[in-house]
């Protein structure tokens, strides 16, 4: 089973039809909480081919305090728990002066004994917990390891920190892995986390900590928790094996390798190579080096489009429109055994404009500020129609309240069906996007060596099992004749026909 992993600011997702006002509020803007990720919703994410959720900020993080109306209505125990959030720093700077945003990062834990308290209490997650595993699905959360809070208390001693941070994060403080008690404390906290049932952790700039840590930290975690899956937000390519080897990490970004290219390609057929100077000599050739130069680490990597650092493909940062993507997706989710990370509104093309506070319109969805992106309403409606499940254009426009357009629904169309041939049973299936019932072998195949026709740097060929793939990142329609080498069939164990003729 091919690993897709669904990420989601859980403050995003039950507030369908929340304002939106710059720079509002708790009580003005809403947030969702975790009883709004229900069966239904659930549901929905594992229909769409998803086997994890990663749930972005969970721990309690700093915040801006609540006004006089964000109170209103909240019991004495959840004003502490809000209050405790937007505590002093040590330095004695007020929340308002180094939390960004009203909402404040959920990477700047404030308390890692603690949930974020406008989403729940520690009971509610673990509620939330036993739904994700009854609707088939592993849950993955947070650890951040290199920096807490500049106001981190946890009642439990705290955190030796360094006093200072790194880079602009200025409402963090770095953690101090030479105090020996550090190892023990962090461990302390994923041993908590993990008994309260997670099967994951993303770990958050783990360049920046010692390797030798997280060989350690894992090594004991796995005594007690043997299938828990570790994954790295990874960035200098040549890290990539020794987060491998030396920290034990499953899975790593392949940020520098596969997205960087394909971000580049889109931008370059895009017309777009101000969004990213690498456009001026992009080329689908470097998908096949990047495989190459991969080898045997191919199989711990994450492809990903988009996440809450990334900006979104529709956005006018990125492709500018939401389709442009679609055959960097088809690489991304497809090519090789890899995983696939999808972040929770591309697949209805959110733009990632809104000027909404402290993040600015620059594309990416904000994570400082209480808002509602547009895709939350689209999701909604399609899941609580679940006009979704028909995989019908028509039928999901019509049963979203105007809230879906015909390009949206198009759009969803194609990632479900993607996605879903990738996962789901051949029974489940529903108009597979090459037309195969089955996809029982997940390896992949270059077929760009062997054409004759093909345009090999706006282009990429290959094969999945018994379907092909021909990806057209250049915007006019091309029609060409694709060969199959016979090698091909003897490394699948099948028969292929010696050329198939496809218009893309």
């Amino acid at each position: 089973m091919k690993t897709i992993i669904y990420q989601v600011l859980p403050r995003y997702w039950g507030n369908a039809g929340g304002a939106c006002r710059k720079n509002g509020g708790l009580s003005v803007n809403g947030c969702g909480t975790f009883d709004d990720f229900d069966m239904p919703s659930l549901e929905y994410i594992k229909w769409l081919g998803c086997s994890h959720i990663w749930f972005t900020g969970v721990v309690a993080h700093a915040m801006q305090p609540l006004t006089e109306e964000d109170k209103a209505g909240k019991t004495r125990p959840v004003l502490k728990r809000f209050a405790a959030a937007a505590a002093d720093a040590r330095d004695g700077r007020k929340a308002e002066d180094f939390v960004k945003g009203r909402a404040g990062s959920p990477y700047a834990i404030s308390n890692y004994y603690d949930t974020a308290p406008y989403l729940g209490t520690p009971a509610d997650f673990r509620k939330l917990v036993k739904r994700v595993h009854k609707a088939g699905l592993k849950c993955v959360i947070d650890f951040i390891p290199n920096h807490v809070a500049a106001n981190y208390a946890d009642g439990n001693g705290g955190i030796p920190d360094c006093g200072c941070c790194d880079y602009d994060w200025t409402d963090t403080l770095k953690i101090n892995y030479n105090a020996p008690e550090t190892w023990e404390k962090m461990y302390d906290i994923m041993r908590y986390w993990a008994r309260q049932g997670v099967d994951g952790f993303r770990c958050d700039m783990v360049e920046l900590v010692r390797p030798d840590f997280f060989g350690w930290l894992f090594g004991r975690i796995r005594e007690e928790f043997p299938d828990m899956l570790f994954i790295a937000e990874v960035y200098d390519k040549g890290n990539y094996r020794r987060y491998i080897d030396e920290a034990r990490f499953d899975l790593l970004y392949d940020k520098s390798g596969l997205y960087d290219n394909l971000h580049a390609l889109v931008c370059r057929e895009a017309a777009l190579p101000e969004n990213d100077p690498a456009a001026h000599w992009a080329s689908a050739r470097s998908i096949s080096r990047n495989w190459q130069e991969l080898g045997d680490l191919q199989s711990h990597m994450v492809n990903f489009l988009e996440n809450h650092d990334e900006k979104r493909i529709a956005s006018p940062a990125f492709a500018g429109r939401a389709s442009r993507g679609l055959a960097a997706l088809a690489v991304s989710a497809a090519f090789n055994d890899g995983a696939f990370m999808l972040y929770s509104g591309q697949e209805v093309g959110e733009k990632g404009i809104d000027d909404a506070g402290m993040s600015g319109g620059d594309g990416r969805s904000t994570i400082y500020d209480w808002w509602t992106p547009e895709f939350a309403n689209k999701l909604n409606a399609m899941i609580q129609s679940e006009s979704y499940k028909s995989l019908s254009i028509n039928e999901i426009v019509s049963n979203s309240n105007d809230t879906v357009s015909v390009r949206d629904a198009e759009l969803f169309c194609r990632y479900a069906m993607l996605l879903r041939s990738l996962n789901c049973a051949a029974s489940e299936r529903k108009g597979s996007v090459s037309g195969a019932a089955s996809v029982s072998d997940e390896r992949s195949y270059d077929l760009c060596w062997c054409q004759r026709e093909l345009d090999a740097d706006r282009m990429f060929a290959f094969l999945r099992g018994a379907r092909l793939f021909v990806c057209n990142f250049s915007p006019a329609k091309r029609r060409l004749h694709i060969v199959i080498p016979e090698s091909a069939g003897d490394f699948f164990g099948r028969r292929f026909p010696e050329e198939v003729a496809v218009t893309v």
